[in-house]
């Protein structure tokens, strides 16, 4: 006799609308005494919290590793059939139960590592829900379980065809020996389990109502195979921890597939509240918010096109079992509404039309994690409590001792708050974002706070890295330095281990980057990292945090990259932006840390390459203006250079070319230079037409970069050298240039230099 055989089993599709009208139609027919759920076991107790008169869905039981960075994620939404079993079996006194294997299990089952409870063979992997949407012609699962299943409003038709289809999913199935089809066996067997232990608690089979996924259902009964103690022992465990969180329908849509998301959440939320109307209403309503949609976005769309879309949606639909879908209404807007839409816009309508924004609540202090708890105890000790609210606020922070309270902790609080703040930015939880400040003080910063449910979300998401703020941190930065590799993303890391206050961290970066350095020696590589070992040498006191140890190595290091700079110059165009930047880099350390680096080992550097005639031009030009800036060149050396660069023996697009690179830094300040004017001038006079037409084309894009007061001065310094009146002056500046001159200059614009 099968003890099981009374039991009122429903076969479900985790969140779909059609399943959780189904399970709330057999539990008002059948009123259970026990309501037994597929969700993990040692969840249960969290089920009170899930239904708790505050708690906002979308939410997600959380289960977390304390051994390692494995999750589990269970969420759940309004048309989440388990959540409607939950709600039901809370509101008519009914005991409800998660009955899965535990999450300790599921977080520690690997499928290189462990055996389950059932003999195997060799494994591979078969899509058994693909096979079935491809064998009814769909593209994909999703389109399959809408077409068939979303529309039946009978919950003992849904639940007859609900067994049918995991039956059809078994039976494609069978003889597989992939890890997911034995772990799948191992949970059905546990699951038989928890239904003979209420059995054995003297509960009838008729009381219990048994929610699971419709793959399961046909054999749940079956009572082939109960898990022993034995069995049970055998399963791997990991120390975990379950908590409630706030979800998002933008997080749901990110993890679409069977039983972990969907990505139309909006979508089936429509769907849901409107299960009461037997019509497609909800058809004319996707199709009209499309067009509210687009008309937002300035894009007309006709009655004509309403009419055309809906007309199309059925078409394709009847080409099937005549039921429209979602892939039939988008494809239906696509094609009649959104003809010239750009790709970006439409994605953006899909998304508000599909995903949409809703975000859940859990309440403060229902569910929390260790994580949590230490949030709220620094909000409160560093005085932000206020802000923990969605209103955007504006906070100014002075890193300087306020001498003017009692104690240490007050004295520094807004460098506190300012590294609170930073950790935060570095474990991606949004709360408080820095601006920057235009005040030239270095030890003033402004945030703009502002809390919100996806802060949240991401708060708790954090404790993967640690229990408290500063053992998330701590780890992370651990777990980025060991996959670290470039000076580059190291240099990174080791300004916001400035800015976050762990002068412990800065050490363990420093002991990895003078490794690195070594066999990573790249100009840019080494400029970025000079940069932020300045940082941390200017801003290091500010934040109370010793960098005396960063001092000698950003010494090396600036002696290195000045030693690759003529290498690095020998660079073609697409190049030539990046060395471009890792000179105003060195120049700008030169300029703020001079007594730490060696200056006259820059200057050489710039020396050799502002001479160079085999190197790039624009850096060789760049490199004389930061000789320039620096005040070590002469009037003499000045002229001297331009006679140089501006000779008629150099080809002319190597020396506008050269004249860019120079004007590219501190051009205010050669605006001003008549010298340098009355040499270019000298320099236009004598080439020839197919060189002037070449260097015109450089002028255009060199000159395209000054502001128009720049411009204006650069004129009248040239009216001035060329003997203009104040008449000819006007009457020049007045002439426009005449059709064939702008047809000739677009010409030139869409030319290359190798077209000349």
């Amino acid at each position: 006799m099968n003890a099981f055989a009374d039991i009122e089993v429903i076969g479900v599709r985790h969140l779909s609308p059609a399943a959780a009208n189904a399970v709330l139609g057999t539990l008002e027919k059948s009123k259970p005494k026990v309501v037994l759920i597929e969700g993990p076991a040692d969840a249960t107790d969290l089920l009170k919290y899930i239904v708790h008169e505050d708690v906002k869905l979308p939410i997600s039981l959380l289960a977390y590793s304390q051994s390692s960075s494995r999750t589990l994620a269970y969420p759940l939404v309004d048309y989440s059939p388990e959540y409607v079993a939950i709600k039901w079996a809370f509101e008519n006194d009914a005991l409800v139960k998660f009955i899965d294997l535990p999450a300790k299990t599921f977080l520690a089952l690997d499928e290189e590592s462990v055996d389950l409870p059932v003999q195997h063979g060799q494994r591979h992997r078969l899509d058994v829900y693909k096979e079935l949407a491809l064998d009814a012609g769909e593209s994909s699962y999703d389109s399959y379980w809408e077409r068939n299943f979303e529309h039946q409003h009978s919950s003992e038709t849904f639940r007859e065809m609900s067994w049918g289809l995991g039956a059809a999913l078994r039976k494609l199935e069978e003889g597989d020996t992939n890890f997911h089809h034995l772990e799948n066996l191992t949970r059905e067997s546990y699951m038989r389990r928890c239904i003979q232990d209420e059995l054995d608690s003297g509960v009838s089979a008729a009381s219990i109502a048994l929610i699971l996924g419709a793959y399961h259902a046909p054999v749940i009964d079956s009572q082939e195979h109960i898990m022993t103690n034995k069995e049970l022992a055998s399963l791997p465990i990991h120390q975990c921890a379950i908590t409630l969180m706030p979800y998002s329908y933008f997080r749901l849509s990110r993890q679409s597939g069977y039983g972990a998301g969907n990505s139309s959440p909006l979508y089936f939320t429509h769907m849901w509240n409107s299960r009461e109307d037997k019509t497609t209403g909800y058809t004319s309503r996707y199709i009209s918010e499309a067009s509210a949609l687009l008309k937002k976005k300035s894009y007309k769309v006709s009655t004509a096109q309403l009419i055309d879309a809906g007309q199309l949606a059925a078409s394709l639909a009847s080409l099937k079992n005549g039921v429209v879908v979602l892939e039939d209404l988008r494809s239906a807007v696509q094609t009649c509404m959104m003809n010239n839409v750009p790709l970006s816009i439409s994605e953006e309508i899909w998304d508000k039309l599909e995903i949409g924004s809703a975000v859940g609540f859990v309440p403060e202090g229902l569910v929390m994690t260790s994580i949590q708890d230490d949030f709220s105890r620094l909000l409160k000790e560093l005085k932000l409590a206020r802000y923990k609210t969605d209103q955007l606020t504006e906070l100014k922070l002075d890193l300087r001792e306020n001498r003017q309270v009692k104690t240490a902790k007050a004295a520094f609080r807004d460098l506190e708050r300012s590294k609170f703040f930073n950790q935060l930015k570095f474990l991606k939880i949004p709360f408080a974002d820095s601006r920057e400040e235009d005040s030239s003080a270095s030890w003033i910063e402004k945030w703009f706070v502002r809390w919100r449910p996806e802060s949240e979300i991401a708060l708790v998401e954090n404790v993967l890295w640690g229990e408290t703020i500063k053992a998330a941190v701590t780890a992370k930065f651990v777990y980025e330095i060991q996959q670290c590799n470039k000076l580059v993303m190291l240099s990174r890391l080791l300004r916001q281990a400035l800015d976050c206050g762990f002068e412990s961290i800065i050490s363990h970066i420093l002991n990895k980057l003078k490794n690195l350095a070594v066999s990573d020696a790249d100009f840019l590589d080494l400029s970025h990292t000079c940069n932020e070992l300045s940082y941390l040498v200017k801003y290091g006191s500010i934040r109370r945090v010793n960098t005396q140890a960063c001092e000698p190595f950003l010494g090396q290091l600036f002696y290195e990259a000045c030693l690759l700079l003529m290498e690095s110059a020998d660079c073609d165009e697409k190049r030539q932006g990046d060395i471009a930047s890792g000179m105003h880099r060195l120049q700008k350390i030169s300029n703020s840390v001079d007594s730490l680096v060696d200056v006259s080992r820059w200057q050489k550097s710039l020396q050799e390459l502002s001479n160079a005639t085999n190197r790039n031009p624009f850096l060789s030009g760049l490199a004389f203006a930061l000789l320039l800036n620096q005040k070590v060149i002469t009037d003499e050396d000045l002229a001297k250079q331009l006679q140089f660069r501006l000779s008629p023996a150099l080809a002319s697009d190597i020396a506008i070319y050269w004249f860019e690179g120079l004007i590219s830094y501190n051009a205010a300040d050669l605006v001003h230079n008549k010298f340098l004017w009355e040499s270019m001038s000298l320099y236009v006079e004598c080439l020839t037409d197919d060189e002037f037409k070449k260097a015109l084309v450089l002028f255009r894009r060199t000159f395209s970069q000054f502001e128009n007061d720049s411009k204006k001065t650069i004129t009248d310094i040239l009216i001035n050298i060329w003997g203009l009146s104040k008449e000819e002056a006007t009457e020049f500046m007045a002439l426009e240039l005449t059709e064939k001159e702008s047809e000739l200059l677009d010409e030139l614009d869409d030319l290359d230099f190798d077209d000349f």
